[in-house]
């Protein structure tokens, strides 16, 4: 079957997300993560990147980013982890895949899961208790925020969202309370609510899948979009999604 296509972000602005093939350590000690910072700070140089959040697990990486020029992500990505995997098995005398299956990347379009997701990243280690604070753990951006040395992360975007008093208000922001939603909660409720969507969509069509939507004539697909939004109530974002149309064409259509 082949891959569907990336959806593509209006803002510019990804989550990514990419982990160990079957879940194995990608850094086994300091030098690793050092190493993997100055691949990231290289691509983000030359590429005009700019990175808002990025946490460094033992098998798994998160970042946040905004890419230069619309498309520009997914050659990015690959620079970025065919280096480090490279440079990682060289190190290791290993062969074969560093990485499980294909980069996860989910637009970010609003201010609201700007804000959910710069939390959530800094949140990671103490929810997957390598760390008893945020403020104690090494590998992620946070450091970037609280102190006085320029870093690798873009800090003024959020910063600027938040407070006067910036370092106070980033303590505040980020702080760890166990209500707060963990990774799986995190990724779940944008899969809960795309399957929710999906079968709306099926219903109201006759039993065209999402997916399909696009590849249909022009008129019939304009037909269907507006049949869609007016009975679904589904948000222009989610059905561009789903469906692999630009938000930007959707807002034509409809």
């Amino acid at each position: 079957m082949a891959r569907q296509a990336r959806i593509l972000s209006e803002t510019g602005m990804y989550h990514i997300m990419f982990r160990g093939l079957n879940k194995q350590c990608i850094f086994s000690d300091d030098k690793d993560y050092v190493k993997f910072i100055e691949i990231l700070s290289l691509v983000k140089n030359d590429t005009d990147l700019q990175i808002y959040a990025y946490c460094m697990m033992p098998n798994h990486v998160h970042l946040f980013v905004r890419e230069a020029q619309k498309g520009d992500i997914s050659g990015i990505m690959k620079r970025i982890l065919s280096h480090y995997a490279g440079w990682y098995n060289f190190k290791y005398e290993r062969t074969g895949h560093l990485f499980s299956n294909r980069y996860k990347s989910i637009p970010v379009e609003d201010d609201s899961y700007f804000l959910t997701l710069s939390r959530y990243i800094h949140q990671n280690p103490v929810k997957a208790q390598l760390s008893e604070n945020i403020q104690s753990y090494k590998y992620s951006s946070y450091s970037d925020y609280v102190g006085d040395i320029k870093g690798l992360t873009d800090v003024d975007f959020l910063l600027d969202m938040l407070d006067e008093n910036r370092k106070m208000a980033i303590k505040q922001f980020v702080k760890f309370t166990a209500s707060d939603c963990d990774e799986k909660d995190f990724e779940d409720s944008l899969r809960l609510k795309d399957i929710a969507a999906k079968v709306k969509i099926i219903k109201v069509t006759g039993g065209i899948k999402p997916h399909e939507i696009r590849n249909l004539p022009k008129n019939e697909m304009n037909a269907i979009l507006q049949k869609i939004i007016a009975e679904c109530n589904i948000e222009k974002k989610t059905l561009s999604r789903l469906t692999g149309i630009p938000r930007s064409s959707l807002y034509r259509i409809i």
